[in-house]
């Protein structure tokens, strides 16, 4: 099991010279243009994290649309078939 702890810490470890290295790569300074309206001037790496995580938030949010629908339905599945026993009782 122990190999398993190494494993996990040297994945952990490329992961974390991986994103530095990607940090480090883009520094510079880009200009990002809403509309042509408003102008916003930043380090490359942060507008790629802001999308990141706007694109993550964005998968969650209907990923929760979902899951509310299928419990939703389940709630109908689950009365209808209380009904079902409650009449089959009654008979």
């Amino acid at each position: 099991m122990k190999i398993y702890k190494y494993i996990k810490w040297a994945i952990k470890i490329i992961l974390f010279i991986l994103i530095l290295v990607l940090i480090l790569d883009n520094l510079q300074t880009v200009k990002l243009s809403i509309f042509n309206i408003y102008v916003i001037q930043l380090p490359l790496i942060i507008i790629l994290l802001l999308f990141l995580i706007i694109g993550i938030i964005i998968g969650l949010l209907i990923n929760i649309i979902k899951i509310v629908e299928l419990k939703a339905k389940i709630f109908k599945i689950n009365k209808n078939n209380e009904y079902k026993v409650l009449d089959k009782s009654n008979n």
